[in-house]
């Protein structure tokens, strides 16, 4: 019974991915011109048939976006898809530590997982706010985002828990060992590495 169940929910998370990626392809992502990268990258637009692989090349970053930016709708309904990231945070060392994590997110684009009350990424948020999250990698398309974090308790705990637990059927928001954890996008970045359709296009929040 739990096997055809699981089986019954795939169409539907394939359909709500393939509509997002629908919407993102009637869109005209790639400019005229090369398009300019948070990491000071040129990446030009797709080659004539025969010609040598896209390569990407040093160039100082203007701080230039694209004019078709990702919404934070947009992102809402594409974390909401994955349902899984990968959210990476600095230890008090400054060592990178990255982790696999079931995602929430409201419909103001904040972020919710839950995690071991002693994970390492508890700790690391209490010293640092500042964390990296990637969601998405199947069909070559992704999404990065950037922000500050928080562990949440109390009041707090209490409300966005329960928004975890409506995205989350499997939620550990309010389990004694666990807590809840939100995070704030600053910035977004969407990535298409498809041949046919690459794009990388940022959007600064604020």
């Amino acid at each position: 019974m739990k096997s055809e169940r699981r089986n019954a929910e795939l169409p539907v998370r394939a359909w709500r991915a393939d509509r997002f990626l629908r919407t993102r392809r009637r869109k005209s992502w790639l400019p005229a011109g090369p398009l300019r990268c948070r990491a000071g990258e040129t990446v030009s637009p797709k080659p004539d048939e025969g010609a040598s692989p896209r390569r990407l090349e040093p160039h100082p970053y203007t701080g230039d976006v694209s004019k078709d930016p990702i919404t934070r709708a947009e992102f809402v309904e594409f974390v909401r898809a994955a349902k899984l990231g990968v959210v990476a945070t600095v230890d008090a060392e400054g060592h990178p530590e990255a982790a696999l994590v079931d995602l929430a997110v409201t419909d103001h684009g904040e972020v919710l997982f839950d995690t071991k009350a002693a994970a390492r990424k508890v700790v690391n948020i209490g010293g640092n706010q500042r964390v990296a999250l990637v969601v998405g990698w199947a069909d070559k398309v992704s999404v990065q985002a950037e922000g500050d974090a928080e562990v949440l308790w109390g009041a707090d705990r209490e409300k966005y828990g329960r928004i975890h637990q409506e995205q989350i059927p499997k939620s550990r928001a309010f389990r004694d060992d666990f807590t809840l954890v939100k995070m704030v996008p600053t910035w977004l970045r969407y990535h298409d590495a498809r041949p046919e359709s690459f794009s990388i296009v940022e959007t600064p929040l604020v």
